[in-house]
């Protein structure tokens, strides 16, 4: 199995902040078979206001359902989720447990492995390299209030073994927010934490064993969350919440060192940009937009700038998102096939203020058309979600 899946964070003061104040499209001729109700992805979610983890399946006709037998408990402040690239493990840190780890079953299901503590503080977010053979794990805040990077080496069972020493990574605030987020790079020697606080992206030498040695700083801008490397290898992208608003972009280096591409932060098509999600062809880049409710989508261009497009906005071209209000649109993951996108509101509506699942289905071009509807998780705020591409 393959798994897509970015990483998630606690919202940032600004998200927070904004709390207060059936039709499919499908390519292909008519002689196509209809497409069955066999699924296709699983989509796991944690959320800070509900404690436990809540895992849906999306089929191929495009319907979305829970199952049953993934829905387990996770305590309150479960901030980040993570799955091993083979598909069979998933990885989730609750602060009030530690990082909880359970073995996905052929149909979705989850049953629990483990859980793995640390005396250094609290788990608040998780990368898992893309050989699924190290992890790396945001622990804090420490008794200085800062963060800590923590190295893992993960067995063939999926289970993680602390590896080296809890490296710093400076201040963060006493409540969390905002949180350091991890990404690795492709041949997974390197790791990457965006650090929100100061900008810019730390790098993170990773042994064989997993241990973790930093190494320096990429300047960026300020606020950067959810860092993603194209599959490609080639680029690392960033949201970056606060100024310069926009999306970070950098070249990986042979020698895993980030060089920024000229011309980033590129400017967004909406207020607040948050997730990243990418084709698998390392050709088109997604970011749902927050506060304005849309989904921002640019072309991946030869050196790694960024191309805009979509319909006309009023920011610039882009796609719509929940036509309800207050929604806050979050997170978004491309399907293993680079078919739909699926997009997670964080917030629902006033009506409906659970998590809310929608889906775009991507034309060959990269342009996204909405599938009508959307589909209520049963939790609420969730500041984590990620996409496993099912068996068969």
């Amino acid at each position: 199995m393959q798994v897509r899946t970015r990483y998630p964070r606690l919202v940032s003061p600004a998200l927070a902040l904004a709390l207060v104040a059936g039709g499919t499209w499908c390519a292909g001729s008519a002689a196509t078979a209809a497409p069955s109700d066999k699924p296709t992805d699983f989509l796991y979610l944690n959320a800070l206001g509900s404690d436990r983890i809540t895992g849906l399946a999306i089929t191929e006709s495009g319907t979305i359902r829970r199952i049953p037998s993934a829905t387990v408990p996770s305590r309150l402040l479960a901030s980040s989720i993570k799955a091993n690239p083979d598909g069979r493990t998933l990885y989730a840190a609750a602060a009030q447990a530690g990082v909880l780890v359970h073995r996905i079953g052929p149909d979705g299901s989850l049953r629990r492995m483990a859980t793995r503590t640390s005396p250094v503080g609290a788990p608040l977010t998780i990368g898992v390299s893309p050989k699924g053979d190290s992890m790396a794990v945001v622990y804090g805040p420490d008794v200085r209030g800062g963060g800590l990077l923590q190295g893992y080496s993960i067995d063939a069972a999926g289970i993680p073994h602390q590896r080296g020493r809890a490296q710093p990574l400076g201040p963060i605030p006493f409540s969390g927010l905002p949180l350091p987020q991890v990404a690795f790079a492709k041949d997974g020697r390197n790791a990457y934490v965006a650090n929100y606080m100061f900008g810019g992206i730390i790098r993170f030498a990773v042994g064989r064993d997993g241990a973790v040695t930093p190494r320096e700083t990429a300047p960026g801008g300020m606020g950067p969350v959810n860092p993603t490397v194209t599959p490609d290898g080639r680029y690392l992208y960033t949201a970056n919440e606060n100024l310069p608003v926009g999306i970070g972009a950098y070249r990986i280096l042979r020698s895993g060192r980030l060089a920024p591409v000229p011309g980033q932060p590129f400017a967004p098509t909406g207020v607040i940009p948050h997730g990243i999600t990418i084709t698998p062809s390392s050709r088109y880049l997604y970011v749902p937009t927050a506060i304005s409710n849309r989904m921002a989508a640019y072309r991946i261009l030869r050196g790694g700038a960024l191309q805009p497009f979509g319909t006309p906005g009023l920011i610039g071209p882009s796609y719509a998102g929940n036509p309800e209000p207050g929604v806050l649109n979050g997170q978004a993951w491309v399907t293993a096939d680079g078919k739909r996108l699926i997009a997670v509101d964080i917030v629902g509506s006033k009506n409906r203020p659970n998590t809310s699942v929608r889906q775009y289905r991507i034309a060959p071009n990269g342009a996204l058309r909405p599938v009508p509807g959307s589909y209520d998780a049963g939790v609420f705020f969730s500041a984590a979600s990620t996409l496993v591409h099912a068996p068969g």
